[in-house]
């Protein structure tokens, strides 16, 4: 519902950005809009202005404490500068999940430093025997076989 409120209210925005003359072409060209008892429903609608949207819908798990709709759609328009631009949805009890191909998408990954991938090198060489996953004081660095111990350095003040 929250999905169809929002995409509305953008379609709304985008053709009143249109100059007048190009308003008038958002006349409805044809219009679905079924809705059934058990929940379930699809609309569909097309304008003369390039708009076109389509949503379905239906109740999951009904009548259990899991209950959720289920949604799904699509929306498709042109931009003023005349780009086409095309969404999908889903969306259902884990959230909604967006599709476009002008949706932002994050940056790429930071190449690794070469000395930080020289240690998962030899991390993955050189694994080791313990699998308990736990510290042990013969798994630090020693010296001659024996650990080396933290000493503050001697100061006077």
């Amino acid at each position: 519902m929250l999905v169809r409120c929002l995409l509305a209210i953008y379609l709304l925005q985008a053709s009143s950005a249109q100059p007048q003359s190009q308003q008038q072409a958002s006349d409805i060209l044809s219009q679905v809009s079924d809705v059934n008892p058990d929940g379930s429903f699809y609309t569909k609608y097309e304008t003369a202005n390039g708009i076109s949207y389509e949503e379905r819908g239906q109740l999951k798990n009904r009548g259990s404490p899991d209950e959720a709709e289920q949604v799904q759609g699509s929306a498709s328009w042109t931009t003023n500068e005349g780009e086409p631009v095309k969404i999908a949805w889903q969306a259902d009890e884990n959230g909604a999940v967006f599709q476009g191909d002008h949706l932002p998408t994050p940056p790429p990954s930071p190449e690794i430093p070469p000395l930080i991938q020289r240690a998962l090198d030899w991390i993955a060489a050189n694994p080791s025997s313990d699998t308990s996953g736990q510290y042990r004081e013969g798994d630090a660095a020693t010296t001659a076989g024996k650990p080396q111990a933290y000493r503050p350095p001697n100061r006077r003040f």
